[in-house]
């Protein structure tokens, strides 16, 4: 039996040299569901909730414009990305919320470095911007341009 995953194995570490513990994809197992309760009205009921301390933690976050949170949801295609932005944070207010969706690069962005159409969409202080999937998911060499 695979070893259930808890919440403490998806947070990613702040890296520095000293840091012995470092985030390893290898370590998680993709089918685990790590907070479910195995009952999906008991799910839905937690999801509310915690749809409500997102709304909460977001608008502080917001007011105080001090700190800024990004969110990285990777999954191949049909994975439920959208779905889950929509489970997760029906509750969030939409204004302090922004999604980003990555696509196949433009001619424009192909022009220049893989990380120049991410530093216009990094979240502003105050802001909760989720990647709807990873700005390295698609392929920047010339011959997959076409694509």
């Amino acid at each position: 039996m695979a070893k259930k995953n808890g919440l403490d194995d998806y947070r990613v570490p702040f890296f520095d040299e000293s840091s012995k513990s470092r985030f390893s994809l290898a370590d998680i197992d993709p089918s685990s569901k790590p907070f479910s309760t195995g009952a999906k009205e008991t799910d839905r009921e937690r999801l509310a909730e915690i749809g409500t301390l997102l709304d909460a933690q977001q608008e502080r976050l917001h007011a105080q414009r001090v700190q800024r949170v990004l969110l990285v949801l990777q999954g191949m295609d049909t994975s439920g990305k959208d779905g889950t932005i929509r489970a997760v944070f029906h509750e969030v207010d939409p204004l302090g919320l922004r999604i980003v969706p990555f696509k196949a690069p433009t001619p424009v962005e192909l022009a220049h470095d893989f990380l120049w159409r991410v530093h216009s969409q990094a979240p502003a202080a105050g802001e909760l911007t989720i990647f709807n999937r990873s700005h390295y998911e698609t392929c920047w060499c010339p011959s997959c341009s076409a694509r």
